[in-house]
């Protein structure tokens, strides 16, 4: 007596459904790397202005630098000329974006990226504080489950404090 242990065509589809559910959670792991990186990237670059403006605003004179007085409109646009010569995150629609001062700036609107510095203090030494706000929105649109979750636009901020010279 022989007995079967499997009816014919039981597993019939297995290997799809299988494909599936593996090539979805690969792609899904790809694009969050690359989203992640992006975002990275553009924290980076706002990071760099903030520091590219704080040299020119501890030493004026320097030949890298637009202006030589250290004032905010000078390191304001210092960010905004190193925001658009190294990552593009500046362009004339999207600059000069600013409501309000720090701690209380507002998030500009996705896409978009503010640029603000404080006046000198009267401290001894004298200090001026640098601040960029970007809001990152994601590239790829969340849907489902994650819709909640990952929803933008998210504000990413770069602040320094410099001593002036």
């Amino acid at each position: 007596m022989h007995w079967k242990t499997s009816r014919p065509g039981w597993n019939e589809g297995a290997t799809a459904v299988e494909t599936a559910i593996t090539i979805s959670l690969s792609l899904a792991l790809v694009f969050g790397i690359i989203e992640f990186g992006m975002a990275l990237w553009q924290a980076n670059t706002m990071a760099l202005a903030v520091e590219e403006a704080g040299r020119c605003v501890m030493v004026p004179s320097s030949i890298a630098c637009p202006c030589n007085t250290a004032t905010a409109n000078c390191a304001e646009t210092n960010m905004k000329n190193t925001l658009s010569s190294y990552g593009g995150l500046v362009t004339p629609a999207n600059s000069g974006i600013c409501q309000g001062a720090p701690p209380n700036l507002t998030a500009p609107p996705a896409g978009n990226i503010c640029v603000y510095a404080t006046a000198p203090t009267g401290a001894n030494p004298q200090t001026m504080t640098l601040t960029a706000v970007y809001a990152y929105s994601n590239i790829i649109v969340p849907s489902g489950l994650l819709a909640g979750v990952l929803s933008g636009p998210f504000t990413s901020t770069s602040q320094a404090t410099f001593p002036l010279d």
